[in-house]
């Protein structure tokens, strides 16, 4: 996903996994896809990874245990190591979108104009420059955008550069 300009970001936590890209709502305890039509029609927030500074390489979640101190890895009492996944990259430069787990920190983008790729939009042949976008809330397309039918507008689109990827502008709140 890139971020070509934004007015408002806001950090949450995710209360589902999302895939980087995807459109979300916001719920009393964070974020997450919507799941009909009232709240795809609030779901006005671009999710991305958030800005990490930790050192390489990056443990998902992150392991802890009662009186580690600051031993490491290395000690009996802080085995098994059982992360769900390491990254050797910085997640938020990845030129895929990666899934950030339930739970996860994230950075939600409000009105601003983004490029997702192929796989965070729903495509139609007929898309162009002009086109008003709603938010899908329908199993594993939830979160994504797609060409305006009869849900609410969140976003138009700008270009579809080499039907692939997708750019626009969200209305915001």
């Amino acid at each position: 996903m890139e971020v070509l300009k934004y007015t408002d970001i806001l950090g949450v936590t995710l209360d589902g996994d999302v895939v980087e890209g995807r459109m979300v709502v916001l719920t009393s305890t964070g974020a997450d896809k919507p799941t009909n039509a009232g709240q795809a029609a609030k779901a006005r927030y671009i999710v991305a990874w958030p800005v990490e500074n930790r050192q390489l390489p990056i443990f998902q979640p992150y392991p802890t245990y009662d009186r580690a101190l600051r031993w490491g890895f290395d000690r009996t009492s802080n085995s098994p190591f059982t992360p769900t996944a390491v990254y050797t990259f910085y997640p938020n430069l990845s030129e895929e979108p990666l899934t950030i787990p339930s739970g996860t920190a994230a950075l939600l983008f409000s009105a601003g104009e983004f490029v997702v790729t192929s796989g965070n939009w729903v495509y139609d042949s007929s898309l162009v420059a002009g086109d008003e976008l709603e938010v899908n809330y329908t199993g594993t397309n939830a979160g994504k955008l797609q060409k305006k039918s009869s849900g609410t507008a969140v976003a138009v689109v700008t270009a579809v550069l080499d039907g692939q990827k997708l750019q626009f502008r969200t209305y915001g709140e």
